[in-house]
C-alpha cells in the first residue's frame, strides 16, 4: 500500500508540473519547431494511411496518436469572437501538447519502477522524484516536441526488456519488443532501445534455446515493424524520402562533407566530442542540483560494486539493460558538437 501511495504521489506532482498550463503562449508563440504539429495536421487531412510526411525530421508515432483522437477545430463563423478564432488556430498544437505531456509525466513513475530493481523503495522514489521536478525534462514536457515522452518510452523499454531477461517467459519478450518499436517509433534517439532489446533477446536465447526462438522472432517483427512504419521506410515511402532530401540538399547547399537523415543534417567534421560541453552546460543551466548528485551517484555505485553482497543483489539484467542504452546513447550525442540539450 505504501510503495502504491509513493508512486502516485510523484505521478500526481510530475502531472502537476506539466499540466498546469497546456495552451500557454498559443497560437502565436509556439514551439521553435512544429514538425509533430504538422503531421498532426497533415494526417487528420488526408487520412492515416498518408505516408508523405512519415519520418520527415521526427517519426509518426506522436503524430498519429494525436491525430486519432477525438477532438475537433471547427473552423469559426467570419464574425465569431477572437477568442473563437484563437481557439481554432491553437487546436492542433494544443492537443499534441497534452498528448506529449501525459506520456512524458509517466516517466517519472516508470523510473521508480525501474530504480527499484537497483534501489531500495526510498531511493527508487528520489529518483522518480528527481525526474518529476527536472527542469529540463518538464521543459520539453510541455512543448508539442517528442524527446520529453520518448525518454518515458526508453524507460519502459528497458523495463521490459530488465523483466523479459528475469522471467524468459514468451509473452514478456513480446511486451519488451513492443516497448522497443514504440521507444523507436517515436524519435531517432529511442532507436537505441533496440540494443538493449537485442541484448536481452540475446541472452534468452541462449538461456531458453528453441523455446524461446518463435517468441522472440515475434518481437522482433513487432519493434522492426513499428519503426517501419514511423519512418516511413516502406518501399513506396522511400521514394518520397528521396524526392524530399534531394530538395532538402539542393536548398542549404551541402557537399560530401554532410550526411542527411530524414530532413536532419550532420556535419561529419562536427564528431569532436563537443556534445560532452553541451551536455554539461545543460545541466548547469537547467538542472544543477541534478547534475551534482548524477556525478555522486556514479562514484556511490562504483564504489557500492566493489562490495560482494551488494554484486550478490544486484539485478544483472536490469544493468545490462541499461548500460547497453545509456553508454552508447551518451557516445553517440557526446560526440556531436551540434547536439542539443533536448537530446539528453
Amino acid at each position: 500500500m505504501r510503495n502504491g501511495f509513493l508512486l502516485l504521489a510523484v505521478t500526481v506532482l510530475a502531472a502537476v508540473l506539466r499540466l498546469t498550463a497546456p495552451g500557454h503562449g498559443l497560437p502565436c508563440d509556439p514551439e521553435p519547431d512544429i514538425y509533430t504539429v504538422r503531421h498532426v495536421e497533415r494526417l487528420r487531412e488526408e487520412g492515416l494511411a498518408d505516408r508523405y510526411l512519415a519520418g520527415w525530421k521526427y517519426p509518426l508515432l506522436f503524430g498519429a496518436t494525436v491525430a486519432v483522437l477525438p477532438w475537433e477545430a471547427e473552423e469559426p463563423r467570419a464574425k465569431a469572437p477572437l477568442e473563437e478564432h484563437l481557439e481554432a488556430a491553437a487546436a492542433s498544437h494544443f492537443w499534441t501538447r497534452i498528448v506529449v505531456s501525459l506520456v512524458a509525466l509517466l516517466g517519472a513513475p516508470i523510473t521508480v519502477l525501474l530504480a527499484q530493481r537497483f534501489l531500495g523503495t526510498w531511493g527508487a522514489v528520489l529518483a522518480g522524484l528527481f525526474v518529476a521536478t527536472s527542469g529540463l525534462h518538464t521543459w520539453y514536457s510541455v512543448q508539442a516536441r517528442p524527446h520529453a515522452p520518448t525518454g518515458t518510452l526508453i524507460a519502459l523499454a528497458l523495463l521490459l526488456a530488465a523483466r523479459w531477461m528475469k522471467t524468459r517467459r514468451g509473452r514478456d519478450g513480446i511486451a519488451a519488443g513492443i516497448g522497443a518499436g514504440l521507444s523507436g517509433a517515436a524519435l531517432h534517439s529511442g532507436l537505441v532501445a533496440g540494443l538493449s532489446f537485442g541484448g536481452a533477446a540475446l541472452w534468452v536465447l541462449w538461456k531458453e534455446r528453441k523455446r524461446a526462438a518463435l517468441p522472440t522472432a515475434v518481437a522482433g517483427a513487432l519493434a522492426l515493424g513499428l519503426v517501419v512504419w514511423a519512418f516511413g521506410l516502406e518501399p513506396h515511402a522511400v521514394r518520397d524520402w528521396h524526392e524530399r532530401e534531394a530538395n532538402f540538399l539542393k536548398a542549404g547547399g551541402a557537399d560530401a562533407n554532410h550526411v542527411l537523415f530524414g530532413g536532419h543534417l550532420l556535419r561529419n567534421d562536427l564528431f569532436n566530442g563537443a556534445g560532452f560541453g553541451v551536455l554539461m552546460d545543460t545541466f548547469a543551466s537547467l538542472d544543477p542540483v541534478l547534475g551534482v548528485l548524477t556525478a555522486f551517484g556514479v562514484v556511490a555505485c562504483c564504489v557500492a560494486l566493489c562490495k560482494r553482497s551488494v554484486r550478490e543483489r544486484l539485478d544483472r539484467g536490469a544493468l545490462f539493460v541499461v548500460l547497453t542504452t545509456l553508454v552508447p546513447f551518451l557516445a553517440v550525442f557526446g560526440i556531436y558538437e551540434l547536439s542539443y540539450g533536448r537530446f539528453f
